[in-house]
């Protein structure tokens, strides 16, 4: 005989299902709401300390993003430095396009092993648009004596220190060209510290310098690229 299907038996299919579990996921839901609760893992709401865990992320974010650009007042109500001079918290910190600067600088290179002396300027190691960025920033400055040093040993084949000295001078907003940097120190034997201010940075004096203004554009942004070291300098290098 040939077996027979019950017709009172009916085949859901996996749509209806789903539905069904998703209807019921939400009414629990709706209950725990009410009473206060979270929701279990699988139903709907369930947001498990995830979602805890997402908000908080959110929130330090936003604080970052609020204060972090806000830390050069630091530097200039607790210090008295003026951070368009010293660059100190200047970058990401809203300050775009509020000051021209620009500046010119030659590194003096010394080897007191072999008792010599040698001048090195950035136009012969950096492109043109690097230089920009190099001139006038204390920390570039640091950066590139350290490089300079690091290379000159390479090339060489010296294993002994050498003393790298920088000549830099800056004008910020129009004024006169100042020394930026302490020539009289060895940039490579210096830190740059990251919660407080370089020694060897000198600071801003508006007396000197001049009001703004004093010079024009045209003596302003075009400073010489190969600044004459001085004598001293010079017959030292010549030995």
């Amino acid at each position: 005989t040939t077996p027979t299907t019950p017709t009172n038996l009916s085949h859901r299919s996996n749509k209806e299902c789903s539905e069904e579990k998703k209807k019921k996921n939400m009414n629990t839901y709706k209950k725990n709401k009410k009473r206060g609760k979270r929701g279990k893992r699988g139903e709907v709401g369930y947001g498990g300390r995830w979602k805890d865990v997402k908000w908080w992320f959110i929130v330090l974010f936003l604080v970052f993003q609020i204060l972090f650009p806000l830390r050069h007042y630091l530097h200039h109500n607790f210090r008295n430095h003026d951070v368009h001079w010293t660059e100190e918290g200047h970058r990401y910190s809203w300050h775009m396009k509020l000051r021209c600067k620009t500046g010119t600088s030659f590194f003096v290179v010394v080897d007191p092993v072999l008792d010599s002396t040698t001048v090195h300027y950035p136009v012969d190691y950096l492109s043109l648009p690097q230089i920009k960025k190099l001139q006038g920033k204390p920390e570039m400055l640091w950066q590139f004596a350290n490089m300079l040093e690091k290379h000159l040993k390479k090339k060489n084949g010296i294993e002994h220190d050498l003393e790298v000295y920088v000549y830099a001078q800056a004008q910020l907003n129009h004024r006169k060209y100042h020394p930026i940097v302490d020539s009289k120190v060895d940039l490579t034997a210096v830190d740059y510290p990251f919660w407080t201010s370089p020694s060897w940075i000198i600071p801003f004096n508006p007396d000197v310098m001049g009001p703004p203004g004093v010079l024009t554009n045209a003596e302003a942004h075009r400073p010489p690229s190969r600044p004459t070291p001085p004598d001293d300098i010079l017959s030292r290098a010549q030995r």
